[in-house]
């Protein structure tokens, strides 16, 4: 084989090469895309549950210092 051909083959490897690299560069982009787009939708529950969690507990204790008063005032007709 001659000089020019072993030339031309490793050009042509060398491309190759690279167009395998841009399709599993192209693959990990999409990975990325997906997870970031997952972890917002994550982010937008978790804060969505907490939100809820903290509003039950206010509503908890107001019914909880609501009934407390209530009691007092029936004791203090007693």
């Amino acid at each position: 084989m001659s000089l020019e051909e072993e030339m031309h083959n490793e050009a042509g490897r060398l491309e190759k090469e690279m167009q395998d690299m841009d399709i599993q560069l192209k693959k990990l982009h999409d990975k990325i895309f997906n997870l970031l787009a997952l972890r917002e939708k994550k982010e937008h529950d978790l804060k969505a549950l907490k939100d809820s969690f903290a509003q039950n507990y206010i509503e908890k204790e107001t019914e909880r210092m609501i009934e407390g008063i209530i009691r007092g005032k029936q004791k203090a007709k007693i």
